[in-house]
């Protein structure tokens, strides 16, 4: 049995699934795509939550911030992300009071109870360009799902085709966790499994 370790107060989890595709002109029918971009279960290497206890990577043993927390996120892929691109992002990531997450074109902020933002990063998103506002607020046992897509034009420059993209991103609120534990080595992915039932914002436009 793994030892494990009491934070200081219970500390939020909030879970995040990313499903990132990006894809041609050859793909533009939605239906060329659609297997594609449904969830399958994940395998992990993230972190879990079982018994209100928290269980980490072994590489987070010398993660000095663990203990400060008062929220932490973990996040998992539906594809892989390749080095160096804007999608690029730590799996596990700790804050503490007053601070904000940032994933992408989110904003997640720290407070009693946690904020989700978009906020327009025309990098990330392409075009056509998305009004920021606040999504919601996350509460245990409410996941939300986020779909956003757009186009990035490189065609004017005569380098590259234009290229589409289909992001969609669920939050679910785990609850709190009084303590934590790292799991052991070598690390044994986790099959995740992406909740079917949430609150929907499709802030997705007709691209084509």
């Amino acid at each position: 049995m793994l030892s494990s370790v009491d934070f200081d107060k219970p500390v939020k989890v909030i879970q995040i699934f990313r499903n990132i595709y990006t894809y041609g002109k050859d793909e533009r029918s939605f239906s060329s795509r659609k297997d594609k971009l449904a969830w399958k279960p994940i395998p992990s290497t993230s972190g879990h939550v079982a018994d209100q206890v928290l269980y980490l990577p072994p590489s987070l043993k010398n993660m000095p911030a663990i203990g400060k927390s008062v929220l932490i996120f973990l996040l998992d892929d539906q594809f892989p992300i390749p080095e160096h691109s804007v999608f690029e992002q730590e799996k596990v990531q700790f804050a503490s009071t007053n601070q904000h997450f940032k994933l992408n074109s989110f904003r997640i902020w720290v407070q009693d109870v946690p904020e989700l933002h978009f906020k327009y990063e025309a990098s990330e998103v392409g075009m056509p360009a998305r009004a920021d506002f606040k999504i919601a607020e996350l509460k245990p046992s409410h996941p939300i799902c986020v779909k956003v897509n757009g186009k990035f034009d490189f065609s004017l420059t005569g380098r590259r085709a234009r290229t589409y993209i289909d992001q969609t991103y669920i939050f679910e609120h785990l609850g709190e966790v009084s303590s934590y534990a790292f799991l052991k080595e070598p690390l044994i992915p986790l099959l995740k499994t992406v909740p079917t039932a949430y609150k929907l914002i499709d802030l997705n436009k007709t691209l084509f």
